[in-house]
């Protein structure tokens, strides 16, 4: 029993740290959408 417990333990922790991990990917993708969009404006205004 005790260790069915410390198994949904480890298990709340990996499933934190994957969501931890999947929100850092997120704001990454994020960031470098915005940074390529920021890119692209810039390419355009200076072919244009």
């Amino acid at each position: 029993m005790s260790l069915w417990v410390v198994d949904v333990g480890e298990a709340h922790e990996s499933f934190v740290l994957e969501k931890e991990a999947c929100m850092t990917f997120m704001t990454l993708i994020s960031n470098l959408e915005s940074w390529r969009l920021v890119s692209f404006v810039e390419w355009l205004s200076c072919s244009a």
